[in-house]
């Protein structure tokens, strides 16, 4: 995955350069009349922002315009753009209108959008766009998904080609903003079965690890302490599967990944600095193992 979090907004005629969509969304309801973003800022009063909106008539909508780059030789087979509010706004990518297939998994209101055929190697352009502004409008993160790695390339996160997982961070695999799960496979080849395994991890970062033996879900790694787990019982003599699960987190999906401060609350209005952010200025989780587990038997 990969998140586009800066926007060159354009409204009212005017195109704005790029900037943190925080800032951009404050942007759009400025000049809609409002002081910011009512909903990260305010509290509605009954309905009064909704019927705010009988006032805003076509040609009061905007576009905001995302920007990505794909390396040569790089472009993915299927890739989707998760984007908000689907039933107010419209998508196009490289000039090219694309429909909604349907809700996305993160957030129901979120909606999925396929634009495979439509991405092209080098800048590529993601445009959300409505004729008519709704108060719910807020223009957000848009994710994109896929079978690809992110780079850090100068001043930008690249799409690049998929690699090979191993031992290391997941960010030096290029799993930047990855959320979810990578399954660690390995085989043990026992004379007979053991009274006693116990499988021991070294040094890994997860939000949590579990393992699975031969297809039989074994538990989680660490879990009354330690880095190890007992999977005696579900060996057998032979060949031995055994999968470790190894958890990240929506953390780096989502953020927050600028101006982070981890001894102080934070909701993700720390950076606005009206410009667009360097790689080297974003801040995420570690996750992966950096060392193979040992089984000690007993009999």
């Amino acid at each position: 995955t990969m998140t586009l979090d800066h926007i060159a907004l354009e409204v009212d005629g005017e195109k704005h350069e790029p900037v943190y969509f925080i800032e951009a969304c404050d942007r759009l309801y400025r000049a809609r009349g409002f002081n910011a973003d009512p909903w990260r800022s305010s509290i509605q009063h009954r309905h009064d922002w909704m019927d705010r909106n009988e006032q805003y008539k076509d040609g009061s909508g905007f576009s905001a315009h995302y920007s990505f780059t794909v390396c040569a030789g790089a472009l993915p087979d299927r890739l989707t753009a998760a984007v908000e509010r689907p039933e107010y706004i419209r998508v196009s990518v490289n000039g090219n209108e694309v429909s909604c297939s349907g809700r996305d998994i993160l957030d129901r209101d979120m909606g999925s959008y396929d634009i495979s055929k439509f991405v092209r190697e080098g800048d590529n352009t993601l445009t959300v766009f409505t004729d008519r502004f709704n108060v719910l409008d807020e223009i957000e993160a848009v994710i994109l998904r896929g079978d690809f790695s992110v780079r850090r390339r100068d001043d930008r996160f690249v799409i690049d080609k998929p690699e090979s997982l191993g031992l290391g961070s997941w960010d030096d695999m290029g799993l930047v903003f990855y959320p979810y799960a990578v399954n660690y496979t390995y085989r043990a080849s026992l004379d007979r079965a053991p009274t006693s395994a116990l499988l021991s991890l070294g040094s890994f970062d997860a939000t949590i690890v579990s393992a699975t033996v031969n297809g039989t879900y074994a538990g989680a790694v660490g879990r009354n302490g330690g880095n190890s787990l007992e999977i005696g019982k579900y060996l057998h003599a032979g060949e031995n599967e055994i999968v470790l699960r190894i958890c990240g987190s929506l953390r780096n999906q989502l953020g927050p990944h600028l101006g982070y401060n981890e001894e102080i609350p934070y909701d993700w209005s720390f950076f606005t600095k009206g410009h667009v952010a360097l790689p080297d200025e974003y801040t995420f989780s570690k996750y992966g193992i950096y060392e193979e587990p040992t089984l000690m038997i007993s009999d």
